[in-house]
Order: structure tokens, then C-alpha cells, then sequence
């Protein structure tokens, strides 16, 4: 059998992968600057992403969360593979935001947790074959 490609991973396994890593964000990172503060600074990345991905124009961002699951139901993305490329600009673009407002300290933190997040993803993947 040949080796799954990131477009054969389900949209809902990318959404629990990154609905997992943004609830760790989330967490870690309201520690620092509070959660109103990242509230603003979530909408912002999410609204700039929606610009190249209409369909990211989907997340819900609340006072203490971000909401992924509403890209499984409102307009959805074409592939899989489109919603995980959308998600990593998602999270670069926060970490662009973050680290104009607090230089490296809080992405170094946040390293681990996007490493865990592509290692899940791979390994899909790889218990797929």
C-alpha cells in the first residue's frame, strides 16, 4: 500500500491535532498577557489568515478559546490538505504578533508544543501505511 500523503489525513484529525495545540497556546500564553489581550491578538491572526483562506474566516475566537470546529461545518476548505496549510498560517501569523509584542520569550516556550503538533500529524501518516 503506498504511504498516505497530507491529503488523505481527515480534516477532523487536523482539527483535533490543532485544536489541541492552539488550547495549549491559549493556555501558556494567557499566563503572560492575559486572556482579553490574546482574545484581540487571535482575531487579528485569524482575520489576516482569512484573507488568503476564506475558509479560516470560520474559526470562533471567544474570550478564552479558539473554536476549530466550525470549519468541519461552515464553508469548508477544498482539501484536508488546505485546512492544515491554513492552520500553520494561522499559527505563523500569531507567532508574528507575538513576538512583535514580546520578542522570542514566549514562541521559545511555545516550541515544544508545535513540534508535538507535527510529529501527530506525521505519525497519522505513518499508521496509515
Amino acid at each position: 500500500m503506498d504511504k498516505r500523503t497530507k491529503q488523505d489525513i481527515p480534516l477532523e484529525h487536523i482539527v483535533q491535532v490543532y485544536s489541541d495545540l492552539f488550547n495549549e497556546i491559549w493556555r501558556r500564553v494567557a499566563e503572560f498577557i492575559g486572556d482579553a489581550t490574546l482574545q484581540v491578538l487571535m482575531k487579528s491572526a485569524v482575520n489576516r489568515v482569512a484573507g488568503a483562506y476564506p475558509f479560516m474566516a470560520a474559526v470562533r475566537v471567544t474570550n478564552n478559546s479558539l473554536i476549530l470546529g466550525s470549519l468541519e461545518e461552515g464553508e469548508q476548505p477544498e482539501s484536508s490538505q488546505q485546512a492544515q496549510v491554513g492552520l500553520q498560517g494561522l499559527v505563523a501569523e500569531l507567532f508574528s504578533i507575538l513576538t512583535a509584542v514580546s520578542g522570542d520569550i514566549i514562541i521559545r516556550e511555545l516550541s515544544p508544543e508545535i513540534r508535538e503538533s507535527e510529529v501527530k500529524l506525521s505519525s497519522y501518516e505513518e499508521d496509515e501505511t
